[in-house]
């Protein structure tokens, strides 16, 4: 006879506004062979109340911090748009899901923060410390984040597109399936990052320090990345068409599966790009 194994199922329904809810929970039971005997509903589980699409915000734009205490504050679903938070304390703060749209936090104090899911649209973050901060989903499109340190920073899916990130730390930061299309990189330190399915198209990489990143599966599509340190760097399977590394060091590189049509200004002796 075969043996009967019972696996609890617990199903998921996403809603439009990306929350969760649990439908039920199911018992499913099937023979040690993987065909399925049976699949019945034992519980049901009154569903969650459905929320308005549309992001409600405490409004506090235009409002003037700079040098405030903030540190450990709750400030999910805020909007500081326009806000002046220069030289703030936002240490360990809860930010989620808030607007800090075109705000002025230069030189603020971010670490350890949570930003997941904030606009941070054109925000000027330069000499600012978001080291360990979640940033997982943020919006930093065209944001300035020139001097800032991101070092073990979560970015995950966030969107950098045509930020400004000149002599930016990035140390160990996840950047996996991040969005960094024509952002300016140029002198940055990534190393040890990861940037796997990240998008780099157009990005300026110039004399960045990429040794020992992954970049497994991403796209750097027409980047620039002059003089660039790629020692021990990850780029199997990478879209590197018609990129231009001159002078960058490739010293230990994983260069397996990459695409390489029309690379621009490549190396002489470089194995596996034949």
């Amino acid at each position: 006879m075969s043996k009967i194994v019972k696996i609890l199922c617990f199903p998921i329904v996403f809603c439009n506004n990306g929350l969760k809810k649990f439908t039920g929970l199911f018992i499913r039971s099937k023979k040690a062979d993987n065909k399925i005997v049976y699949a019945n509903k034992v519980k049901k589980v009154k569903p969650l109340i459905n929320r308005t699409e549309k992001q409600i915000y405490t409004d506090l734009s235009n409002s003037n911090l700079s040098g405030a205490n903030l540190s450990s504050s709750d400030l999910k679903a805020v909007s500081l748009v326009a806000s002046n938070l220069s030289l703030c304390n936002l240490e360990l703060t809860n930010l989620t899901d808030s607007d800090l749209s075109n705000a002025n936090i230069k030189s603020s104090k971010l670490k350890n923060a949570i930003l997941s899911n904030t606009k941070l649209i054109n925000a000027d973050l330069s000499d600012a410390d978001l080291s360990g901060t979640n940033l997982e989903f943020a919006d930093l499109s065209y944001a300035n984040l020139t001097n800032t340190v991101l070092d073990n920073a979560n970015l995950t899916g966030a969107n950098l597109t045509g930020a400004i990130m000149v002599n930016c730390s990035l140390i160990k930061g996840n950047l996996t399936r991040a969005n960094l299309a024509s952002a300016d990189l140029s002198e940055s330190n990534l190393s040890s990052s990861t940037l796997s399915y990240a998008i780099l198209e157009k990005t300026n990489l110039n004399t960045s320090n990429l040794e020992n990143a992954n970049l497994e599966y991403s796209s750097l599509l027409e980047a620039t990345l002059l003089n660039a340190n790629l020692r021990g760097v990850n780029l199997s399977n990478v879209n590197l068409m018609q990129a231009n590394l001159s002078g960058a060091c490739i010293e230990g590189a994983n260069l397996s599966s990459i695409l390489t049509k029309n690379l621009v200004n490549q190396f002489e002796k470089v194995p596996s790009l034949a």
